[in-house]
């Protein structure tokens, strides 16, 4: 729907349509992990606002919403907890691009950003743990036991230094074993990041049957 306003002809969608059209165009732009994290998001989003006008969301209302958004997953008390400050974060971040990409004047769905003066929240960065060589061991030989679909994910992480994001993307079949590297494809950057494999990795690997697939299986 398009109304005169200041002049102009102002464009004028419900954040359902600006939701839908800024995926199509952040699609083949981003890679697919990240345009599945955008495509979570923005349906929550859109349920929540979708009949509104994209230009009458208020800064307020968004920043209460994302407050109170809770987990999908129980804690083991059987609750739903809210959402982290990461999170939290992440959904200002994609939801001030949404309303950043309605601003330009090709498309000029609002007048402004509401979140364009609401800081991201302060997130106190912990060293993360690190597994001795015993502890790795016990870990590794516990999934060997349990014949836990997650091994060779742990073996890739632990060992030759895969980032969880590149162990739930990798295939096994991609891994030769008998070579002294592999490559990780990286969706984010131009071609793919060169590992290790490590001595450790192998062995791990190699004590279970599995040679293609996801390395990361729940």
């Amino acid at each position: 729907m398009a109304s005169a306003q200041g002049g102009g002809l102002r464009n004028r969608v419900t954040v359902a349509e600006a939701v839908e059209k800024f995926r199509d165009y952040k699609a083949s732009r981003v890679g697919k992990r990240h345009a599945e994290g955008l495509k979570t998001q923005f349906r929550y989003f859109a349920l929540a606002f979708g009949t509104e006008q994209l230009n009458k969301v208020t800064g307020e209302s968004i920043e209460s919403w994302i407050t109170s958004l809770r987990s999908t997953r129980a804690a083991k008390d059987g609750t739903f907890p809210l959402i982290g400050k990461t999170t939290r974060n992440k959904y200002r971040k994609n939801l001030r691009s949404l309303f950043a990409h309605g601003l330009a004047p090709v498309r000029s769905w609002c007048d402004l950003n509401p979140l364009a003066d609401i800081e991201s929240e302060k997130v106190e960065r912990t060293t993360p743990k690190t597994y001795t060589p015993v502890e790795s061991a016990k870990i590794m030989q516990a999934a060997l036991d349990m014949d836990s679909p997650l091994l060779p994910s742990l073996a890739l992480g632990m060992f030759s230094g895969l980032r969880p994001s590149e162990t739930m993307a990798i295939d096994l079949s991609v891994i030769d074993m008998k070579e002294s590297e592999f490559r990780v494809p990286d969706e984010t950057k131009t071609g793919a990041r060169i590992v290790p494999m490590t001595a450790a990795c192998r062995a791990w690997l190699g004590s279970q049957p599995r040679r293609t697939g996801k390395a990361y299986q729940e």
